[in-house]
């Protein structure tokens, strides 16, 4: 089945699931939440990310309470491009299986979902009257081919909606093909995505304040690497957000 035959279907069941809900994608049982997939007894099992007594530049914990701004080690030792990370949740059960079923399994229908959480993590953690674009990190034309969309795009382009602000899906490309992160180590992550992106019209990157969209946050290279592309184009500020952040 070609690309566009994929879209197609997709489309199809993001239509189906709006006019005839399913019940709860991860547990089975009857959905109890209107006009959402995942379930109460689910949506109570997420593990929110709370800011107090993390790092203020990437939002690692630390293990005791303070009163002022803590930046961690690895931020000193090498302070990220980005000018600051959040994410909103744990990477852990249950929102690992549903990141899994959007990302792999053609679930677009969890997509308003999963935007309505990140809108709320940027009301709570951003000045986002500040910001001028959000982007999405981007995959590469031949990935796209192959998965049929960018989870990480629909993600933003559904955020734009809520935030009102402009998404820009062309500007900034992944112009390398590189291999997928999550089979590498932490060392090899930074040294993959070295060179894989580019800004093809940056006059519309110049001077602003963008608000870069993933789905996961790992290591944190690909989004490092993509805020050093973006200021190198002349972007203000580069703020990232994630929806999940795997445990340190």
């Amino acid at each position: 089945m070609n690309s566009f035959k994929k879209f197609l279907q997709r489309i199809g069941l993001y239509a189906l699931e709006l006019c005839w809900p399913r019940n709860c994608p991860v547990c089975g049982r009857s959905g109890d939440r209107e006009n959402r997939h995942i379930c109460s007894a689910c949506f109570a099992k997420l593990e929110w990310i709370e800011s107090g007594s993390c790092c203020k530049i990437c939002e690692t914990p630390i293990a005791t309470h303070v009163d002022h701004e803590f930046v961690c080690s690895s931020c000193v030792a090498s302070k990220p491009h980005y000018d600051f990370l959040r994410s909103s949740l744990i990477y852990s059960y249950p929102i690992d299986y549903v990141i899994q079923m959007f990302k792999y399994e053609g679930s677009v229908f969890f997509t308003e979902e999963l935007s309505e959480i990140l809108e709320g993590t940027v009301k709570a953690k951003f000045p986002y009257e500040e910001i001028d674009l959000i982007i999405p990190v981007p995959l590469h034309k031949n990935r796209i081919l192959k998965r049929g969309y960018n989870q990480s795009e629909l993600l933003a382009t559904a955020l734009s909606h809520r935030l009102n602000r402009a998404v820009d899906t062309v500007s900034f490309i992944r112009k390398a093909d590189t291999p997928q992160q999550a089979r590498l180590s932490h060392e090899e992550r930074s040294e993959n995505v070295k060179g894989a992106f580019k800004v093809v019209r940056p006059e519309y990157i110049r001077a602003r304040t963008i608000l870069l969209i993933d789905d996961v946050t790992t290591s944190g290279a690909t989004l490092n690497e993509c805020a050093k592309v973006l200021k190198q184009a002349g972007a203000s500020k580069v703020w990232c957000l994630t929806l999940a952040k795997v445990r340190d």
